[in-house]
């Protein structure tokens, strides 16, 4: 091999060199890495309580006993005759931070007689008594006001012989509001 081949070849590797120095350099600047980092915290909860309960007697109806916690209310109320009453009110609240919808309320154990009959509405702004709330979405921080009558029949012609008692239960379904868009 000559000197000249020997320089030629030297001249390459060279140029073959300066060529990948200034395209790693080229990469370099024509190129970045973005990095994106985060953190995601879901701090929410779901808090639908009872947080008031109290009675409203009419007539001779009598509020025997009413006690309330967070999931339930109790009562007994004494009817003497027809037409006497006894609203119950009571609030349930959305303390959590998920909205929340009455998906259903299980009335199957709402016992009625011939004599003691109930009623429930959900009362709405200027005490507008609404039946028809099942679906109504509670917002976080809103409260929802019911009304439970339980009354003695007016038009009973003959009054029971002997006392009569009925247990009722009604339990409340409320569950996550989801919006869904389509």
């Amino acid at each position: 091999m000559s000197d000249r081949d020997r320089a030629r070849k030297r001249f390459i590797v060279t140029v073959l060199v300066v060529m990948l120095m200034v395209m790693t350099v080229g990469f370099s600047l024509l190129s970045s890495k973005l990095t994106i980092k985060g953190t995601g915290v879901i701090d929410s909860t779901f808090k639908v309580l009872i947080t008031d309960a109290y009675a409203i007697e009419y007539k001779t109806g009598k509020n025997q006993s009413l006690s309330y916690d967070e999931k339930s209310v109790t009562f007994n109320v004494g009817l003497a005759k027809p037409g006497d009453l006894v609203d119950y009110i009571f609030k349930v609240e959305n303390q959590g931070s998920i909205d929340t919808i009455l998906k259903n309320i299980d009335y199957s154990k709402m016992i009625e007689s011939d004599y003691i009959k109930w009623e429930l509405v959900k009362l709405e702004e200027g005490n507008i008594e609404n039946t028809d709330f099942i679906g109504s979405l509670l917002n976080s921080g809103e409260v929802h006001t019911f009304k439970l009558t339980v009354y003695f029949e007016e038009r009973i012609e003959t009054p029971p012989q002997e006392p009569l008692s009925l247990d009722m239960e009604l339990s409340f379904d409320y569950t996550q509001y989801r919006l869904v868009i389509i």
